[in-house]
């Protein structure tokens, strides 16, 4: 077994391996009742772990595809006859376990044509024909933020993985256009200014390095997100720096989560009055281009949550 698995096996704690000639019963066992397999254990069959250490090249997506796999376990309605099924609908939709959540308990919902373009790319590998391995889509710059976030020797690595991973293709456009509309904002200023992006029940606050513009520290950096975790009273963030060329080309990157409860109670206070100011900065920004005398209720709120400015900074 690769060091690539033994690590699935370490960080999943959860997997159960059958017999080769149990494949069809891996299948199903996390879904048959009396054997009381616990919830978000994934069966799987010894072939099954020799085909995805062939199919899978990155140690990621095959973390994103286990994470969701194991979501899949959890709807009682889902049921499928083979791990492929699996494979497929995760390929066709990352997130596909939550399509079926709302789907009522006494159903029963099949996966038929998930699986297609595997059986063909297998079929043809065993005769030994040039075919093209089904893949997940992805955009390119996710791609190379993946590859920068393998190179790299950042601790909890699948944290940022599973952000990336687990945006639909619409977020992902999303988050990659803000990256390099802030990249053109700071070439156009000439000088930092951090991005609030709203991911799913993630606050991220992304920086961006670049040539011809003034740098911040990594310190001053952490202490602006420390800010904003004391002032809006938020568990946690994710700090997110990336660094890029002229051709806006990703060349390194850097990330930290960083929590409330690990600012020292005597610069609680100090921190919150920093994120106060740097909030009042971006109100008046926002009044004087717009013209209006207030924010509305019912606007998203200037502090990148996604959430409207009555529930939020508003209250």
């Amino acid at each position: 077994m690769t060091p690539l698995y033994t690590l699935i096996l370490l960080e999943l704690k959860t997997i159960v391996n059958t017999l080769d000639f149990l494949d069809i019963f891996a299948a199903k066992a996390e879904k048959i009742s009396g054997i009381n397999i616990e919830l978000g254990t994934i069966v799987l069959s010894v072939d099954d772990l020799r085909i995805y250490q062939d199919f899978f090249e990155s140690p990621f997506i095959f973390l994103n595809y286990l994470k969701n796999r194991s979501a899949a376990t959890k709807v009682e309605q889902l049921k499928l006859n083979d791990e492929l099924d699996h494979l497929g609908m995760y390929l066709f939709n990352n997130m596909y376990s939550k399509i079926f959540l709302e789907q009522e308990k006494d159903s029963t919902v099949q996966a038929y044509g998930y699986r297609e373009e595997l059986d063909e790319y297998f079929a043809g590998l065993q005769m030994k024909l040039p075919v093209e391995k089904p893949q997940r889509p992805l955009n390119k710059a996710i791609v190379k933020l993946l590859e920068l976030l393998d190179k790299g020797t950042l601790k909890n690595k699948v944290t940022f993985s599973d952000f990336l991973l687990d945006f639909s293709s619409e977020e992902e456009e999303q988050f990659i256009d803000s990256i390099f509309k802030l990249y053109d904002k700071q070439n156009e200023l000439g000088r930092r200014i951090p991005l609030f992006y709203s991911g799913k029940n993630l606050l991220v606050i992304l920086c961006v390095r670049q040539e011809h513009v003034q740098e911040v520290s990594v310190e001053s950096e952490h202490e602006y997100v420390d800010s904003i975790l004391a002032f809006k009273k938020i568990d946690s963030a994710m700090w997110v720096n990336v660094e890029m060329n002229s051709d806006k080309k990703f060349i390194s990157l850097e990330f930290e989560k960083r929590f409330l409860s690990n600012i020292p109670k005597e610069k609680l206070a100090h921190y919150k009055e920093l994120g106060q100011k740097s909030f009042e900065i971006r109100k008046q920004k926002f009044l004087s281009v717009t013209g209006k005398r207030k924010i509305g209720r019912n606007n998203p709120c200037l502090c990148g949550s996604g959430i409207k400015y009555k529930r939020c900074c508003g209250r």
